[in-house]
This record gives C-alpha cells, sequence and structure tokens, in this order.
C-alpha cells in the first residue's frame, strides 16, 4: 500500500507542472461564502454555491446564490448574484450543480421573509427551487415546486435519462413524522413531467446522492427509525421514476452504516461509500469505500482511515478517467480552536489505498472543502475558509477557497516522488538547494501530536516561518519562493528543547 501525508501551509502557490494553485478569494464584502460545487472545465472551473451577506440593501441578512467563474491560473473572471428581495436563496443543502447542456442547473429552497418591522426578519414558508443559468450565470428560468401541506426541499438535479431534469428531494407533511424520499422529473423549461415519493416507512429517509448507473437511476442517503438509529439506504429508480430495488440495512462486519454517495466508473459496476459505525462508540466512525457490481454484490471495501484519532468525515468523491476513486473530507482537531484540515485521498478499482493528503490555506483555522469534480485525472475542490489567529480565537471572515491538483493529489511538482535521502540528519529535508518550495519529513522521529514545531531563521537569526507539527506522519512544505539568495536555518524544536538544525541554501 502506498500512503503519502502531506500537509501545505501556502497562501497562493503555482507549480511548474500546470495551473496548480491554492487560492482564498475575498472579494472585501461583508459575508460568508459557503462554495461547495465545482465543475471542472476546459478553460477554467465553475462554481456554485451561497453568500450570506450583512444587511443586503437595507433588507437585512440574506443568503443569496453565487454563481463563479475561476479561469486555469486561477483568477476570478466574475461572479454573479442570484437573489430574490425578502428571501434566503440557497441552492441546496449541499450546494451541487450539474451540466445540462451548455447551461447549468442546481436544486435548493429558498425561504419568504417577513419584515417585522423592527429591524428584525421571520421565516415564512419553505419553496423548493431548480434553478437553469446559462454559461455566464444569466438566470434562464427559477421555479418554485410548492405542495400544500408539506414541507419540501431539493437536494440536487442532474439531466434526466430521457432528457428533462431529475431533481432529488425530500418531501413530508406539516407535522408528520414520515419523511420521504422525492424524486420530480421536469422538462428543460422546467415544468413538472411527473412526481414521485418513497422510503422507509415510519421513519426520516434524507437522501442526497443520485446518481446514472446502467440506464437507471441510483439514490443513497440514509434513514432514521429513532433516534440513535440510522440506516443506509439506496434505491435503483427507472426513468418513469419506478422503484425497481430497495436496499435499507446495510451491513459490514455486523456493524451498522450509512452511504451519502455512489459513483458509476461503468454500466457494471459502481463505487459507494460507507461509513461504519464502532461498536464502542456510536458517534466514532471507520470510513470505508467499497465497489459494488450490478447484481449489488459487494466486491471489496477499504477503509481509508489511517488514524481514528483524526476524526475523518467525508464530504464528496468522483472518479477520475482511470476509473479510480478520488475522495474528499476533513478532519477535525480536539484543540480550541478546533482546526481543521481538508483531506483528498485515491482509492483504485482494484481497491489500493493509493495516497492521502491533507491541505490548510492558514496554519490555524477551519478549512472545509466539500466541492470535487476531476477532468483528465486533475481535481478540483471547492469550499471557504475561516482564519482563526492563534491569539485571537474570535472566528475571522469565511471566504471562498479552491484548490486546484494535478493526477497524483500535489500542488507542488512531483510531491508524489517520495523523500530525498540526505546523510547524517534526524529529519529530512529536499530539495537543498532549493527554490519555490521545501520539504521537511519528520519520518525518523517520533514525535506526539502538537509537541513540537518547525521555525525557519534567516542566517541573521530572524524569524520567517513558524509551523506546529500537527501531524507527526506528515511531509511539510514551506514556501521560500519569496525568500532571497542565501543560507537559511530550519530547527525543530519541542516545547523544552531544540532537537535539530538543518541548513538551507536558497537559490531564486
Amino acid at each position: 500500500m502506498r500512503v503519502l501525508m502531506t500537509i501545505l501551509f501556502c497562501l497562493v502557490a503555482y507549480s511548474l507542472f500546470g495551473q496548480a494553485f491554492s487560492n482564498r478569494y475575498d472579494t472585501l464584502e461583508e459575508g460568508a461564502y459557503d462554495t461547495s460545487s465545482i465543475i471542472y472545465n476546459e478553460d477554467g472551473l465553475t462554481i456554485v454555491g451561497s453568500r450570506l451577506d450583512a444587511n443586503l440593501d437595507g433588507l437585512g441578512y440574506f443568503d443569496r446564490v453565487v454563481f463563479s467563474r475561476i479561469d486555469e491560473e486561477g483568477l476570478l473572471v466574475y461572479e454573479n448574484y442570484l437573489y430574490e428581495p425578502y428571501h434566503n436563496n440557497r441552492s441546496g443543502f449541499f450546494n451541487r450543480a450539474s451540466k445540462v447542456g451548455d447551461d447549468y442547473v442546481f436544486a435548493g429552497f429558498s425561504t419568504s421573509l417577513i419584515d417585522n418591522g423592527d429591524g428584525t426578519f421571520s421565516a415564512d414558508s419553505l419553496r423548493p427551487q431548480i434553478t437553469r443559468v446559462d454559461n455566464s450565470g444569466n438566470i434562464v428560468w427559477r421555479k418554485d415546486y410548492f405542495i400544500s401541506n408539506h414541507i419540501n426541499q431539493f437536494f440536487r438535479a442532474i439531466p434526466a435519462l430521457d432528457g428533462g431534469i431529475i431533481a432529488l428531494g425530500q418531501s413530508y407533511l406539516v407535522d408528520s413524522e414520515d419523511e420521504q424520499v422525492w424524486l420530480v422529473k421536469v422538462d428543460d423549461e422546467g415544468e413538472v413531467v411527473w412526481s414521485k415519493e418513497f422510503g422507509v416507512e415510519n421513519s426520516k429517509d434524507f437522501c442526497t446522492k443520485i446518481e446514472v448507473f446502467n440506464n437507471t437511476y441510483l439514490i443513497t442517503g440514509t434513514y432514521v427509525i429513532s433516534p440513535g438509529t440510522q440506516r443506509a439506504q439506496m434505491y435503483q429508480v427507472d426513468s418513469a421514476g419506478n422503484v425497481l430495488e430497495e436496499f435499507t440495512n446495510f451491513n459490514l462486519e455486523g456493524s451498522p452504516l450509512f452511504s451519502y454517495a455512489t459513483h458509476s466508473i461503468s454500466n457494471e459496476e459502481f463505487f459507494v461509500r460507507l461509513p461504519k459505525i464502532l461498536e464502542s462508540d456510536d458517534l466514532d466512525l471507520e470510513n470505508h469505500v467499497g465497489l459494488m457490481n450490478a447484481d449489488f454484490d459487494m466486491l471489496w471495501t477499504v477503509n481509508v482511515d489511517l488514524n481514528p484519532n483524526d476524526n475523518l468525515a467525508l464530504y464528496n468523491a468522483d472518479v477520475n478517467d482511470d476509473g479510480d476513486l478520488i475522495f474528499l473530507g476533513r478532519t477535525q482537531s480536539s484543540e480550541f480552536p478546533a482546526n481543521t484540515e481538508v483531506v483528498v485521498g485515491k482509492v483504485s478499482y482494484e481497491g489500493e489505498l493509493e495516497w492521502i493528503r491533507s491541505f490548510v490555506y492558514s496554519e490555524y483555522g477551519i478549512h472545509i472543502l466539500k466541492g470535487l469534480d476531476t477532468y483528465e485525472n486533475r481535481i478540483a475542490l471547492s469550499g471557504f475558509m475561516i482564519h482563526l489567529p492563534p491569539d485571537n480565537f474570535e472566528v475571522g471572515e469565511q471566504d471562498m477557497w479552491i484548490l486546484k491538483l494535478d493526477e497524483h493529489g500535489c500542488l507542488i511538482e512531483n510531491c508524489h516522488t517520495g523523500v530525498e535521502e540526505i546523510e547524517n540528519t534526524d529529519f529530512k529535508i529536499f530539495p537543498n538547494p532549493t527554490s519555490d518550495y521545501m520539504y521537511a519529513d519528520l519520518s525518523n522521529y517520533t514525535i506526539g501530536r502538537g509537541e513540537a514545531e518547525f521555525i525557519l531563521h534567516d542566517s541573521f537569526g530572524r524569524e520567517l516561518q513558524r509551523v506546529r507539527i500537527v501531524n507527526p506522519e506528515a511531509t511539510y512544505v514551506f514556501p521560500v519562493h519569496d525568500l532571497a539568495d542565501g543560507m537559511y536555518f530550519l530547527s525543530l524544536f519541542t516545547e523544552t528543547e531544540k532537537l535539530n538544525t538543518q541548513k538551507i541554501t536558497v537559490r531564486n
């Protein structure tokens, strides 16, 4: 098994192999981004999400749908804000957008607000919505699909097998304990063709993923029978919305599982994510992915948790051109403030965990990426980050954060090739001499999490960078492209002593 962990501390990174980057987008407006849908285009990236704006046009605090385009070098081309006055407009709980011809479609909900007359607003009705926009983010149509005496919301919309659009959501009667899977077919103009509801009787059904597989739809999610009793569910549905197969009790080694996504790789097999609830703690999970065939037999499963203390949560996955699974999630520290790291990994078609890498934008902060798309094996990720200075734990501004990686999950060229051996050292650095970036590896040390840190000094002893050891199994990357040519020193410290110092030559 080939596994490489890499943590990157860089503000903006461009590599020699192409336009890989890690960019934070702050338009200097007040508000909080949540961008969790990304689509890879030949000329760049399309991002759909939402933004909570402070006192928009004097109307109060509102969510606006944001449609953004970013070019192949990571530059923001434009942003379109799609909103209605006195409405919170969300592109969906998971903010998933799909390409339909030359347009984009996304489903969600809009909440109308009532002006209370004292500067505050109250929520009125929840309106499920489907929105279609053109390539420039202009609305082609946006329609509501309200059902009387029901509470409805959409999670995702995709192109239908027989033309038009399929939207997946949730529907239930007001004051009802029974929440159903809701599937709606609309034509290219947004007019309803049919509407279906199904699910586990006397349960709360929560399916958020729909995937085309073998000329049918696969719908996956969870259902809750009682508090603390959560199970996986999967439905195979034909083009008319009829349920062909129903699976509502997945188990692995006798433990309950729940699945949020399927990812087809052919008409014969598909990946499925099946987190396993550990027997010892209902809140403790092991994250498994598996491969199933068209008969819904599990061919294999693999646990992608390297360290059970990392509190790994998986958000999304996609299949690259080679038929391998790329998964996306985050880890969260138990320290205060609760810093999070983005985790990206690859599982081969044969079931081998090939690599896992973690990314942060700021050493201290919250980092969550939920949008994922692959193109020619390259990887694009979208989400947000919040910087939390170590001396000030107040929540900072929430900005859009986009990562674009190569086929190896690298932000920096050749990060997958391993560590160059350097004689007579306790920790390893490479390359040396270096330019742009420098790697530091801790494989020869036994250091606990949070017990040590790297400090980079210049030849005059001035401190330039300080990086806390978040994961002792990681390879750390230092940006040095802004440093002048010369000699520098990287030291490894614990709280009580200096363990080692390496001399570095920078040649930019």
